[in-house]
Formats: structure tokens, sequence, C-alpha cells
């Protein structure tokens, strides 16, 4: 017998309006002693479709989840220190039922598919005089899950297998300082390997392992007059070979030379 598709179904009856985001979220703070915040965060998010002609709502994804996180301030207020921990879970993510799942679902897509994240953000901040550093790091856990009423996940994926380009390592280094009409910043950019799809078919192309990086920037400006600044920036300093997305190679070694000039007071 033909399964009809929600996607056909909708087509037929009437238009899908655009996605509508519906929230709930519980957020609080505590101080504990001074320069010492604590947070928490806890809420659940919908994405749904509506059906203009039927009136009838779709619920395409649901997000639950929650943080809870700490800030310190040090040296009366020269450094701060953030950490967070966060874990979602995101459920009824539509996915082509195929002959695999036939036993789970009457319909050609449905929102059957799972997969969950977790994971840790810090970061430390320095300002002294001219000078700013500052640095951040984020671990990231995410697993792709069973399919309702399944053990396994939807091919090409595999139980356990992280989400396509969510690195489990990144982070970043910053330095700025200015002095006088003079301003200058160096940055370190970080980031591990990460899941992949083939860029021409997507996933059913197959999944690769797209590695990590470290680029380097650096650039300045100097205001010559007050209203005129010329700048330069220097972007992937040591012209590092890397695709953000895999297939798509990132610019080598760049370079920018220019002047802004402000308009009216």
């Amino acid at each position: 017998m033909h399964q009809p598709s929600r996607r056909s179904f909708l087509a037929a009856t009437g238009t899908l309006a655009n996605p509508m985001r519906v929230v709930g979220v519980v957020v609080g703070s505590l101080i504990v002693i001074p320069g010492v915040y604590f947070l928490l965060k806890l809420g659940a998010e919908k994405l749904q479709g509506i059906l203009s002609v039927l009136f009838v709502v779709l619920a395409l994804m649901r997000v639950w989840g929650g943080e809870v996180g700490i800030v310190q301030a040090l040296a009366s207020g020269a450094v701060q220190i953030d950490g967070t921990a966060f874990v979602n879970r995101y459920t009824d993510m539509i996915i082509s039922v195929g002959r695999t799942f036939s036993g789970v679902s009457r319909w050609r897509t449905d929102n059957i598919s799972n997969a969950r994240a977790r994971g840790a953000e810090v970061s430390a901040a320095w300002r002294v005089h001219q000078v700013s550093l500052r640095g951040s790091y984020t671990f990231l856990d995410s697993e792709i899950l069973a399919v309702n009423g399944s053990t396994v996940a939807q091919a090409p994926y595999a139980v356990g297998d992280p989400l396509l380009r969510r690195p489990r390592h990144s982070g970043t280094v910053d330095a700025t300082m200015t002095q006088g009409l003079f301003s200058g910043f160096v940055q370190l950019q970080l980031r591990g390997e990460t899941l992949d799809a083939e860029p021409a078919f997507g996933p059913t192309g197959g999944l690769y392992t797209n590695p990590g990086y470290a680029v380097f920037n650096l650039g300045g400006s100097w205001r010559i007059v007050r209203k005129v600044e010329i700048f330069a920036r220097a972007m992937n300093l040591f012209d590092r070979h890397y695709e953000e997305v895999f297939g798509y190679p990132a610019p080598g070694r760049t370079g920018y030379v220019g002047a802004r000039v402000a308009v009216g007071r």
C-alpha cells in the first residue's frame, strides 16, 4: 500500500507557513559572595509549523536542556573567569523512514530521530591598562541516538556518532592593545576534528573526518587624524590549509589594507 509522506499531505491540503518557535525558559542567578555569581538556566523549546488552511499545528522538533554556570571576578574586576556546564536533548527530529524503520512508523518521513549534546565552556579575561587578554575553551560531547522504537540510527549514521560539524574541542585566544592612536590585536583560533558529510551529495554520499586546525590572525590600526584611520590585517598568517566545512578550503594567507573615514560629527 502506498504510504503518503507528510510533505505531500501538506502540499495537497494547504500551505506551510513560516516556522513558529515556542520557548519556555527558567533562568536564575545567585550571589554567594561578592564577585561570585552562580547562574542556572532550564528550558524547553519546540519548533513548529502551522498549516494555514486547516489550522493544524505540526510539531517538528523538541529541544530539552539546561545549563549551570559560575562567574568569578578577581583583582577588583580586572580578571573575570566564567564557567558553564550544559546539556541538551533533541527529540522528534524528522528523518526519512524507509524500509529500515517501516515497523516503527507508517509515514515516509516522521519525527522519530533523537540526539544529545553536553559539555562545558570556560573562559577567562584579563585587562590591565591598555592590554586585554581573553581565552575560551569549549568541550562538546554530542551523540546521535537511536530512532524511536529501534536500536539503530538512520543510515549512514550509527548510534554514538557525533553531530555533524560539531568539534569535541575548540577555543580561542585573543590579545588586544591600545596605545594612544594605535591599536592592535593577535588572535589564535583552535578547532578539533569534526564529522562531516560528502560536499556534493551530503550524508548519503558518505561521512568523513574533517581534521582540526589552528589559525593565527593579527592586525592593527592607526588614527592619523581625528576622522581618518588606516588599518592592516593578516589572516591565516602561517598559511594553514584547512576546511571549516569539508570540501570547501578556507582562504590561505590573506592581507587587508584600508582606511576608515568617519562622516559627521
